[in-house]
């Protein structure tokens, strides 16, 4: 199962796009991701994923999640 790394820009800094890591995670498995972590509050993560995606199709799925759960874009 690959692993993948993502990392998401301006995420926790200042007060604009907030989010808990653990409603980010919650979300990722919400996507079929497995072994979620992340890094402090960055947005930064590393998760398994029995789906072999592209980067750019892994990234929108992963925006569109951000998208939906917060009511924000991120960049992916």
């Amino acid at each position: 199962m690959p692993i993948y790394i993502c990392f998401l820009r301006g995420i926790n800094v200042g007060a604009h796009k907030r989010m808990k890591m653990e409603e980010l995670r919650l979300g990722l498995e919400g996507l079929g991701f497995s072994a979620i972590k992340s890094y402090i509050q960055s947005g930064n993560l590393v998760f398994r994923s029995a789906l072999r995606l592209s980067p750019d199709h892994l990234s929108r799925r992963i925006e569109e999640m951000i998208e939906r759960k917060f009511g924000f874009s991120a960049d992916v």
